[in-house]
């Protein structure tokens, strides 16, 4: 399956999209633990992007240092990464330059070398490139690789509170999108602004939400910030906190816990005085975003049950029927679509519409028919037939069927080569860098269907 990758690999004319694929191929290796394996298609990276100035290679030789570092090859990628720091430094666009200092910095981080990656961002003379891109940065990987001491490491050496207020933040924010509710809300307590307070509060649950988390881990939170909630002794942090709970017990449909939450906040809210609205949130600004989502909550509990299950079923069962792709699907099928593409590119339309109507699968029928339609149009071609083949990837990647799916892989590969002799498609007249970017884009997923077919086949 890899050889036939590699061949059509060397259907791509541009050195760097060339690049992509190999990598995508050694981060796949990578995440097997199959460094030995990895290593080779590093190294033609390497080769590829040699043939690109540094401004276009930049980028892509990030990406070379970390699948070195994933493939035991740390020398070699703090070597590129000396030589990554040297051209940033000659930078004379003092923009460019702290951009390129803060990446650097996150990849030492990545690579274990935090020390470095802290004394680096010290260097880093604009506030945005060091906190916001740097030191967030280097926070966020210490979290992801249970490196807390890293985190205190950055604190150690920021001195304004506003800024530890950031870090700590963005730290447990971090905390949270790794499942690590406890650990999120002790970092939380350590920020001394109110409002920053309230904003990583907000912060940790929206982090769940991009982790795509579910009930349970939503609820896990809510406990810990009720924990938080009970000894917290600023009455506005008290009472946002309450509201932030509520709110997550209305997403989560439990209403009467959300409602009971709210009139304790508001209660609490009531009591914050004139001094305390001087130094922290006001009494005001607290009330009215209790109120504000207290009426959102009414809106939500007075919804019909009944219509959102519905709603739900049928997505459900949507998503389901367009993702099915089964060993059911037969070489048949696929004969009869490079016939359809084949009558399709020589211009005869009317035959290839009457092999559409005799397949019988719907995703291969939807899939003949678009290829059909974007002939009839005199549309983008090669544009038309990769985002179906990119469909039928992703399909392949839902199944379990090895067999089958790596037959459909090899289909989609030995049709690539065709794509390029259709000269009537306005695409196809286009630089080589839109064409380069299309069959990359197709390999990488094609490598990622194959790599997640062995996987499951060897569990």
């Amino acid at each position: 399956m890899l050889d036939e990758i590699i061949k059509a690999i060397a259907l791509i004319q541009n050195p760097e999209y060339r690049a992509q694929v190999h990598l995508a191929i050694a981060e796949q290796f990578n995440k097997n633990a199959e460094p030995r394996q990895a290593l080779p298609y590093i190294e033609q990276a390497i080769e590829e992007l040699s043939q690109l100035s540094a401004e276009d290679s930049t980028f892509w030789e990030y990406q070379v240092v970390e699948q070195l570092s994933k493939a035991d090859q740390q020398a070699r990628g703090e070597e590129l990464l000396a030589d990554l720091l040297e051209r940033a430094k000659a930078e004379t666009d003092p923009d460019v330059r702290n951009i390129e200092l803060a990446e650097i910095c996150a990849h030492y981080a990545e690579i274990g070398r935090f020390d470095r990656a802290i004394q680096l961002a010290l260097e880093i003379e604009d506030w945005y490139y060091q906190f916001f891109r740097a030191f967030k940065s280097i926070a966020e990987i210490a979290v992801f690789k249970s490196n807390y001491a890293k985190v205190e490491n950055i604190l150690a050496v920021v001195e304004d509170s506003d800024d530890r207020d950031f870090i700590l933040n963005e730290s447990a924010g971090a905390c949270a999108e790794h499942l690590q509710p406890a650990k999120a809300l002790s970092l939380i307590e350590r920020i001394i602004n109110p409002s920053e307070k309230v904003n990583a509060l907000e912060s940790v649950f929206i982090h769940l939400v991009w982790r795509n988390a579910d009930a349970e881990q939503f609820l896990a939170l809510i406990k810990e910030v009720e924990t938080f909630a009970n000894t917290e002794m600023n009455p506005s942090v008290k009472a946002q906190a309450l509201r932030i709970m509520a709110k997550q017990y209305g997403a989560l449909n439990q209403f009467e816990q959300a409602k009971g939450l709210f009139d304790q906040a508001a209660a609490i809210a009531e009591t914050i005085s004139p001094d305390e609205s001087k130094r922290s949130l006001s009494r005001d600004s607290v009330l009215e975003s209790i109120r504000k989502f207290a009426a959102q909550l009414e809106q939500s509990s007075n919804r019909q049950e009944s219509q959102s299950e519905q709603k739900f079923t049928k997505e459900n069962q949507s998503t389901q029927e367009s993702s099915k792709l089964t060993d059911e699907h037969s070489p048949i099928e696929w004969k009869q679509i490079e016939q359809i593409q084949k009558q399709a590119k020589q211009g005869f339309l009317d035959q290839a519409k009457v092999l559409a109507a005799q397949i019988n699968d719907p995703l291969f029928k939807d899939f003949a028919n678009r290829i059909v339609g974007a002939a009839t149009e005199n549309g983008d071609y090669l544009d038309d037939i990769v985002d179906d083949y990119l469909q039928v990837c992703r399909s392949v990647r839902q199944q379990n069927g090895m067999k089958s799916g790596i037959s459909i892989l090899l289909q989609i590969l030995s049709q690539i080569a065709s794509l390029k002799e259709h000269k009537s498609r306005p695409l196809l007249d286009r630089s080589i860098d839109v064409k380069s970017g299309k069959l990359s884009t197709l390999l990488i997923a094609i490598v990622e269907a194959y790599f997640q077919l062995r996987t499951a086949e060897e569990r």
